[in-house]
């Protein structure tokens, strides 16, 4: 049994338990109602006599009358003074656990601890890295665009493009990247997905739609999907047969203008 907040959960099991594997009612709260409960609560093993304590112990009492157990034995796993969960065994006989099998069950229990602790250490330290890693991507991709910017500052377009190149590696979607001119939108950056059926737009001028006027008057990013997405959506049909279910677009603001958008896509 593992422990998630306040309740214990049955994560594997052999033998007669494994019959309640996956039992819907596998689970309890860690107080003194189950032997597990009161194992993880008081930080010690705890032996239950089941046919003179069923009352006492109501949260596995469906093990007893449904699977003829008598006896349960379980041992809290501990490390440091935290309770990771608790390993229990279960008898349908009456023969007591020895000393010796007491020890032996608490040294397994120690050890499943120990297998948990690392897992969770683990889990983190990927965590850490995907963190890190994404960190540096974002570094690298700014300082190609600040590199670009300082060696060419006249070449726009290049920047543009080097912008909508970045912003794909690192999200892993299409980007397009426009400027406002008149009643156009004016695509000066794009990189897209081999999932997304758009060829070079690049120099495309795309009137400038209510969806994006209203953007740029609230400085608000645009969320779209098809999934809600109405029949009414005049660019709808336009980005469904370019392979685009899904859109973002950011205005490009400088002071108190928008200059235009970096607009985000994927199948």
């Amino acid at each position: 049994f593992v422990s998630d907040g306040d309740r214990l959960h049955l994560e594997a099991a052999r033998g007669l338990l494994a019959q309640v594997l996956s039992d819907a009612r596998a689970t309890w709260p860690i107080d003194g109602h189950s032997a597990t409960g009161q194992a993880v609560e008081e930080r010690r093993t705890i032996f239950v006599d089941l046919r003179r304590d069923a009352g006492r112990y109501s949260n596995s009492a469906f093990i007893t009358e449904e699977f003829g157990v008598r006896s349960t034995i379980a041992a809290p796993l501990l490390r440091g003074d935290r309770a990771l969960g608790a390993l229990a065994f279960a008898r349908m006989s009456d023969e007591a656990f020895t000393p010796k099998q007491v020890a032996l069950i608490e040294t397994f229990a120690d050890q499943a601890a120990i297998a948990l602790d690392n897992a969770r250490l683990f889990k983190e330290l990927q965590a850490r890295n995907q963190e890190i890693t994404e960190a540096l991507r974002r570094e690298e991709a700014s300082s190609e665009i600040l590199r670009q910017i300082s060696s060419a500052p006249e070449e726009l377009d290049v920047t543009l493009q080097a912008i909508a190149e970045a912003a794909k590696k690192l999200t892993g979607t299409s980007a397009a990247l426009s400027l406002i001119e008149g009643e156009f939108r004016v695509i000066h950056g794009q990189s897209v997905n081999d999932d997304v059926g758009v060829s070079s737009m690049r120099g495309t001028r795309v009137p400038l739609s209510e969806r994006f006027r209203a953007a740029a008057r609230s400085r608000q990013p645009i969320l779209w999907n098809r999934s809600n997405a109405s029949e009414a959506d005049a660019e709808r049909e336009i980005w469904l047969a370019s392979g685009i279910g899904a859109m973002a677009g950011v205005p490009i603001s400088r002071g108190d203008a928008v200059l235009g958008f970096l607009t985000l896509g994927n199948s």
